[in-house]
C-alpha cells in the first residue's frame, strides 16, 4: 500500500521492493513458517518431494496474491493520462532460478500500457536480461545504446519496436 500510494502521489518514480535475499537467508526466510507451512523459503525451495512441492506452491500462491493486490491498487488511482498503472512498469522476478543459476530466469512485467508495453503473451527464452533492462529504458524513454552486456533493445515483444 506504501509502495502505490507513493506513486499515486508522485513523491517518487523508482521503487526496488526486495521480498528475500537472493540467497534465501535472514529474516525472510521464516515467511513461509509464518504462514503456517512447515519449512523456511530456502528449504522448501529445494524440496522435490510432492507434500514439499505442494507447500512451496502455496508460498508461491501467497506471494503472487501480493503482487495482484499491489497491481490493482496501482490501478485504482488514477493521473491525468489513465491509471497509474499504465504509466509505471513493475519487474517482478527472480535473481535466481533452479539450482541458484542466473538462467531461464522467471519474469513478469506489468502496467506500461501507455508507455507502449503490449501485454498478453508469454515468451520463453527471451534472451538476456540485460536487453529487457534496456527495453525498459527506451519505454520510459531513455534512449541508452547499450546497458550492461546487452545485444540491443528487445524486438517482437512486449516492448515498443
Amino acid at each position: 500500500d506504501l509502495i502505490a500510494l507513493a506513486f499515486d502521489a508522485d513523491i517518487t518514480r523508482s521503487i526496488t521492493f526486495l521480498t528475500h535475499r537472493e540467497d534465501g537467508m535472514g529474516l525472510s526466510d521464516t515467511f513461509p513458517l509464518r504462514l503456517g507451512l512447515s519449512h523456511t523459503h530456502h528449504n522448501l525451495s529445494h524440496k522435490d518431494d510432492k507434500e514439499g512441492m505442494l507447500q512451496f506452491a502455496k508460498y508461491d500462491r501467497f506471494l503472487s496474491e501480493q503482487l495482484a493486490y499491489f497491481l490493482n491498487r496501482l490501478n485504482q488511482y488514477r493521473d491525468n493520462e489513465g491509471s497509474v498503472l499504465d504509466n509505471t512498469i513493475v519487474l517482478y522476478g527472480s535473481g535466481a532460478s533452479t539450482t541458484h543459476r542466473n538462467v531461464n530466469l522467471p519474469t513478469l512485467i506489468a502496467g506500461g500500457g501507455n508507455m507502449g508495453l503490449k501485454h498478453g503473451h508469454y515468451e520463453r527464452g527471451c534472451g538476456q536480461m540485460t536487453s529487457m533492462f534496456l527495453s525498459v529504458l527506451h519505454s520510459m524513454g531513455i534512449e541508452e545504446e547499450s546497458f550492461g552486456d546487452s545485444g540491443g533493445a528487445l524486438s517482437n515483444s512486449i516492448f515498443r519496436g
